[in-house]
């Protein structure tokens, strides 16, 4: 009779965890990044707070592009509205790490440190009480992504980078009668996150 309740209750925790894990991996898989410290894609209160007052220069495309420094002029945050027209309707959103040598003329947001998406996601090394305890780096690695996120929809190559994108179509804008295609790409050197492209478009 033990033995008879001690199995069943074997069996219940099995399926608890066999369970537990395939909700824990779809919330992953819709697990995606729409903003940027605050700044989300197609929300146009969320650009005005963050953009208002500041002017833009063109990109190689012609289109707007808002550019900013980190605090410490090691990152760069880059907003890229829908049109000069509609300026604070953001449909592409990016971060990437630069070095001394990146000689363009930024505002700077001094209020923030680094950039990082709404779902914790930034770019290089951080100091935390473990790396500073035990030396190890705190870091977003392709791991680290894939288990916050999920298995990716594409894994590639860009030059010496691994490129880890998520894409999804029908993607719902509030406020917006059409629906956009999505993708989210992340660029790694040497294991280390250095790039995050966020993008929306109604291109099929």
């Amino acid at each position: 009779m033990k033995k008879q309740r001690y199995f069943r209750l074997i069996w219940l925790f099995a399926l608890i965890a066999v369970f537990g894990f395939s909700a824990l991996a779809q919330e992953k898989s819709e697990n995606i990044d729409l903003s940027i410290s605050g700044v989300k894609l197609g929300d146009r209160v969320s650009a005005k707070a963050f953009l208002e007052g500041y002017s833009f220069r063109r990109g190689e495309d012609g289109r707007p592009n808002f550019l900013f420094y980190n605090k410490t002029g090691t990152e760069v945050l880059k907003l890229v509205p829908v049109s000069a027209e509609d300026l604070y309707f953001i449909t592409e959103i990016e971060i990437f790490m630069v070095g001394q040598s990146y000689q363009n003329t930024l505002y700077v947001a001094e209020k923030i440190d680094s950039f990082e998406t709404e779902n914790g996601i930034f770019l290089g090394l951080r100091q935390s009480a473990t790396s500073l305890l035990f030396g190890v780096p705190n870091k977003i690695g392709p791991k680290d992504l894939v288990r916050k996120k999920g298995e990716p929809t594409e894994r590639g190559k860009k030059e010496k980078r691994d490129v880890l994108t998520y894409k999804s179509n029908n993607l719902e804008i509030a406020g917006e009668t059409d629906k956009y295609n999505y993708s989210a790409s992340y660029e790694f050197y040497k294991s280390t996150l250095k790039k995050i492209t966020l993008k929306i478009s109604t291109d099929k």
